[in-house]
């Protein structure tokens, strides 16, 4: 299974030039540069290697397996917009579902 790509450290620029081999981890890690703005990413070599791979299957079919890591809050919320949206459906709208 794949790896968050959400970086949890950004580092300056000024920090990766200083030295480079250690801002290099098991997780992606955003670059900013001197005004804050993001303008890259590092990442380890298994990372790396996992995306390549991705994209390589997604360029030999339609379709490729992912993995969806999703907050046990934003689950909660995703539940309670969908009960709500159930509720408040009509007959009609439940016989026009497709997937």
């Amino acid at each position: 299974m794949m790896r968050s790509l959400v970086p949890d450290k950004v580092i300056p620029i000024d920090e990766l030039r200083k030295a480079p081999e250690e801002c290099f981890t098991d997780q992606a890690v955003a670059v900013s540069s001197d005004d804050g703005k993001i303008i890259g990413y590092l990442l380890d070599t298994t990372l790396y290697e996992e995306m390549m791979s991705i994209i390589r299957q997604s360029e030999q079919t339609d379709t490729f397996e992912g993995s969806f890591q999703v907050s046990e809050e934003r689950l909660r919320e995703i539940v309670s917009q969908a009960e709500l949206v159930l509720s408040n459906a009509t007959d009609s709208d439940l016989d026009s579902y497709s997937e």
